[in-house]
């Protein structure tokens, strides 16, 4: 039973053969094993219960969440995947948002992310809501089996799982997808790489980096790295152990037989970080067809610090730190949060309470071993990590780790805390059980208690609204789909900033003025074309021309709004200008741009201006006519002479019109009566490819961050493709990983055979 009761349903056959030896008797090995799987089965039964029970509300009713990025990111963009999913095309670009920018590289988009499917394929309100609860079901489950590897009672392992999933720091990410996604991976990771270090076995190895592929694709890189950290720690302190071992073995026979045995090798030095590195490499395998896109946007993005771009500062990478009177939520919950609404500080954990009876348990649990006492030292640490620039050495570590000023909101590498506290607690319950030899009763007296109390902490810590409230069209996006043109629409800065310094408020009114007011992100629900856009990594040159408009006077850069094809301005406040003409000013400001350029046109000359920053000014000068001319930063291939001509192409001796707009595809039909450039106001970005009548021709970057063409005179049929530079090499990659995993397992599995 003790054999049994360590490994579970995962026992190896030579553990099979010991007790049928002991037994006697195969039945009596059926036997047992029988009632360990009905017991295991009610906990997993246990646990789906607690989930639905905590759930009840969003399942039995039609409400759903709203408060944090659920509403202005992760709905959106789920929609917008769902839906192009369904059409049979996988949305690798977003054409919506800031004059178009990589949805798959986003990695936040969780567009090839496994579970998505259940969003895809399911009314996209209940699938969000089943998507939730299946994650926090599996994180339940991954923790129990985590700690009943560490031979723990099953009401530690039952207790660790239920501090975990129901704790402050879980509950409080329940709407932020892409974090719920990470934590949930954490427990099954570990599970798998404590196995494939005890049993060196390839199965054990493989699960354990298709759980890192898992969580990568999820979408949360902060929580993906601080997992890598925590398992490399773990694996030196494994190291330690056994090395510890070695050398008490190695006394112990000196002292028995007077001479020395020989050495454990390398067995015992090298295979177990070896273990590490071919389970990171297996899983940079697998997911290379989402990693190598995702690298290539950050380098195109401000996070990253090179020859073009400073990189994100000190003060945006610790931005969200945990502030340390937040610790206070550790005893008593919510108190830190009603501080951090009146100091303003961090916005994205609301909790981080584990409850009372669990932290008691947290210090007991020091004693219960040596990996107790790991635990607590990543616990602490974490901690730390979490405070950012309130932890004196975040500065060194941002400055001298590479890859680490490329992380944002610290408060992230709470995950890693939330996991220690959970299996400490069961420790902790572990060695008070030892100490005392609790009953039943109180055990379940316990379990109750600590039910109650994180239940009573965190079931109405995420707010919620009737699920019709995505399902209505504002105004401002039927008033759009009535234009037969392509047009985008653009939040006026003040506007802007005054929705997202109250995104934290509770506010229903608030949040409906923001739906009709078409915040930032909510127009990929009704395929609104906006000038903004709510991403996790910003492209640096597109951020850079839209600082220059969102800083400066809407007038004074009038013709950069025209340039943006920008027809309709929302803003709160009334503005000032003739260019402008109010067309609605109900509970919103709604102005239209009757000057706006078309998303694409002809423009008969170019110019080539090599310095970036002599681009921007001359496009801010009152004489710039991007109809006349567009800005290049390379020579024109092929250009024999330059155009004398710099006046417009007139319109009656030119058509263009736009046949076919989807995610990756723009198709345009253009007639010129001389040779010329066709100019789209859409973003420049490497994977973009051009064809003229089927013949590829190539895009130059005009305008600063926009996408030019070369095109003689006549009728043409032209057609933009988007595929992520990475993405075929990393399928690849991938597929070739898959391969070797398959062909090595068969291998394997015929010499053992043998």
């Amino acid at each position: 039973m003790r054999i049994a009761d360590h490994y579970g349903c995962f026992v190896e056959n030579r553990f099979r053969r010991k007790m049928d030896i002991i037994g006697n008797s195969k039945g009596k090995w059926i036997i047992i094993i029988m009632k360990y799987d009905k017991r295991n089965l009610l906990i997993i039964l246990f646990l789906a219960v607690l989930i639905f029970i905590f759930f009840s509300k969003l399942f039995l009713s039609d409400y759903i969440y709203y408060a944090k990025d659920f509403f202005r990111y992760f709905y959106p963009t789920h929609y917008f995947a769902s839906h192009w999913i369904r059409e049979g095309i996988i949305p690798l670009w977003n054409p919506y948002n800031s004059c178009g920018v990589p949805f798959l590289a986003a990695l936040q988009s969780q567009v090839l992310y496994p579970f998505s499917f259940i969003i895809y394929f399911l009314p996209i309100n209940f699938g969000m809501k089943l998507f939730i609860a299946t994650h926090l079901f599996l994180a339940g489950i991954f923790t129990y089996l985590l700690m009943q590897q560490w031979k723990t009672s099953k009401t530690s392992s039952l207790i660790s799982s239920i501090v975990y999933i129901f704790s402050g720091y879980f509950i409080s990410v329940v709407d932020i997808l892409n974090i719920l996604v990470a934590i949930t991976w954490i427990p099954f990771i570990f599970w798998a790489y404590v196995l494939a270090l005890r049993t060196f076995k390839f199965r054990y190895i493989i699960l354990t980096a298709i759980g890192i592929g898992l969580q990568f694709l999820g979408g949360e890189p902060t929580t993906f790295c601080a997992t890598l950290l925590t398992l490399a720690l773990f694996t030196s302190s494994k190291v330690v152990v056994e090395w510890r071992e070695g050398r008490r073995q190695k006394a112990e026979t000196v002292r028995l037989n007077g001479h020395a045995s020989r050495n454990r090798g390398w067995n015992t030095y090298f295979k177990i970080p070896l273990v590490l590195v071919i389970v990171v490499l297996i899983s940079l395998g697998l997911v290379a067809f989402q990693l190598l896109p995702f690298l290539e946007m950050v380098s195109h993005s401000t996070r990253y610090k090179g020859s073009l771009s400073s990189g994100m500062s000190f003060a945006e990478a610790t931005r969200w730190s945990l502030a340390p009177y937040e610790l206070l939520d550790l005893f008593a919950p919510s108190l830190s949060y009603v501080i951090m609404r009146i100091l303003g500080e961090q916005g994205l954990i609301d909790s981080i309470y584990l409850g009372i009876i669990p932290l008691c348990f947290i210090f007991i649990g020091i004693c219960f071993s040596r990996l107790a006492l790991f635990w607590m030292l990543i616990f602490i640490c974490f901690i730390l990590l979490s405070s950012g620039h309130y932890f004196l050495l975040y500065k060194w570590l941002y400055t001298f780790i590479p890859g680490f000023n490329l992380m944002q909101i610290p408060v992230k590498f709470f995950s890693i805390v939330t996991f220690a506290g959970a299996l400490l607690a069961g420790f902790g319950y572990e060695r008070l059980k030892q100490m005392t030899k609790p009953g039943k009763t109180i055990s379940v007296c316990i379990i109750l208690a600590i039910l109650i109390d994180l239940f009573t902490a965190g079931v109405n810590l995420n707010p919620v609204v009737k699920d019709d409230f995505y399902k209505g069209e504002p105004r401002l996006a039927k008033l759009i789909k009535g234009n037969p043109d392509y047009c985008r629409i653009f939040m006026a800065p003040a506007t802007s900033k005054f929705f997202y310094h109250h995104s934290g408020q509770i506010d229903t009114n608030l949040l409906s003025l923001a739906k009709e007011a078409l915040l930032t992100n909510l127009g990929l629900l009704h395929q609104v074309f906006d000038a903004n856009g709510v991403e996790c990594l910003l492209l640096r040159d597109y951020h850079v021309l839209m600082r220059m408009i969102t800083t400066g006077n809407l007038s004074q850069v009038h013709q950069l709004l025209n340039l943006l094809n920008i027809k309709y301005i929302i803003s709160r406040e009334r503005l000032d200008g003739n260019e402008l003409k109010l067309i609605e000013g109900e509970t919103i400001n709604i102005y239209e741009n009757p000057t706006h350029l078309s998303r694409a046109f002809l423009v008969p000359n170019a110019v080539v201006i090599k310095d970036r920053e002599d681009i921007l000014r001359r496009m801010l000068r009152r004489d710039f006519d991007p109809q006349k001319e567009v800005i290049m930063e390379e020579e024109i291939q092929n250009q024999k002479s330059k155009i004398k001509n710099k006046s417009k192409i007139e319109n009656r001796k030119s058509k263009i019109g736009i046949i076919n707009y989807q995610p990756n595809k723009v198709i345009i039909t253009a007639s010129s009566p001389t040779d010329c450039f066709l100019f789209l106001s859409d973003t420049y970005y490497p994977g973009w490819k051009a064809y003229v009548d089927g013949v590829e021709t190539k895009i130059y970057r005009a305008d600063y961050i926009f996408r030019a063409i070369k095109l003689s005179k006549g009728e043409h049929n032209i057609e933009f493709k988007y595929l992520p530079s990475g993405f075929k090499p990393g399928c690849w990659l991938s597929f070739i990983t898959a391969i070797f995993i398959l062909c090595f397992g068969l291998v394997r599995k015929y010499i053992h055979r043998r």
